[in-house]
């Protein structure tokens, strides 16, 4: 997943759906 679909707001909430958020967490935190 691109880092800019991640700071669009309207994409972060499907993609916490889709991939969990355990495992969002861990993209976010990789990316930080």
């Amino acid at each position: 997943m691109p880092l800019d679909d991640l700071l669009v707001p309207g994409s972060v909430l499907p993609a916490l759906k889709v991939n969990g958020k355990k495992q969002a967490v861990q993209e976010l935190s990789a990316r930080a």
